[in-house]
């Protein structure tokens, strides 16, 4: 905000570390890596979706052209959203083979970036109600895990950089930015400090978790999608933080019409 130099890096190490191999074996443009995940994306939807209706998933990632284009030229988003519709298709409260499997995607996904972070207390919520709290400990407790598995050694080397970095949308003073209820004053209309939104943002986290549990029959699916709700009060509410989410929506709109929630 200030106009000083950036000097932490602002995401979870896998959102680098995902690059190596392809650095390793010579390639210099990145942006094949997050073409290689956004064509697994794609793959996957169409693979899941029923055979006449295949069309669906190549309209909903295609429809808004930013979602390709973002997906390979500067925003890795595509990575965390790949390893998450991954998540999603082993996510199974009665088989803990596939639960393994969904949580161990789901740690990766939060390893790529933060915004799926904000889905583990709901599926844990989830899990709590359909399997028990063994089962849901279990799951997140494996998440974590894998989510931790990238980040160790950064952790050891300099936990306090670390914690700084990946905390940098919370603690940095970042300027504020978004399509969300910030517009408001980045636009001038209005003048709200930042605590304002820390406090929206929690707020809204602690609604929405309510209502889902009150709600949970009605409500289940809300687990997927709930991030770009809860970012919408964000002191930053980048345009990735909602787009990026159009082919989660769809992917679970899918499972449920296949019976598999």
């Amino acid at each position: 905000m200030e106009g000083g130099l950036v000097s932490t890096y602002s995401y979870p190490a896998l959102s680098f570390l995902v690059y190596v191999p392809a650095v390793a074996v010579g390639v210099t443009d990145l942006s094949l890596v997050m073409a290689l995940f956004f064509v697994l994306a794609v793959a996957l939807l169409i693979y899941e979706t029923p055979k006449e209706y295949r069309v669906l998933p190549v309209l909903v990632l295609f429809l808004d052209p930013s979602l390709p284009v973002l997906s390979c030229a500067g925003s890795h988003d595509i990575i965390w959203v790949f390893l998450l519709l991954v998540s999603m298709k082993f996510f199974n409260p009665s088989s803990r083979r596939e639960l393994k499997v969904s949580a161990a995607t789901l740690g990766l996904s939060m390893a790529v970036k933060q915004t799926p972070w904000l889905i583990l207390p709901f599926l844990a919520l989830w899990l709590y109600r359909e399997a028990g709290a063994r089962k849901a400990l279990s799951y997140v407790a494996l998440a974590l895990t894998f989510f931790l598995i990238p980040n160790a050694a950064f952790i050891l080397w300099s936990p306090l950089d670390w914690v700084k970095g990946v905390l940098t949308p919370l603690a940095q003073p970042l300027i504020p930015l978004g399509l969300g209820l910030v517009v408001l004053v980045y636009e001038g209309y209005v003048f709200l400090p930042r605590l304002f939104f820390a406090i929206a943002t929690l707020a809204a986290a602690a609604a929405l978790l309510t209502l889902y549990w009150l709600n949970f029959d009605r409500l289940k699916l809300l687990a997927w999608v709930a991030p770009p709700l809860v970012l919408f009060f964000a002191w930053r509410s980048l345009y990735s933080y909602f787009v990026f989410f159009v082919p989660i929506a769809y992917y679970a709109a899918l499972l449920k019409v296949r019976g598999r929630v």
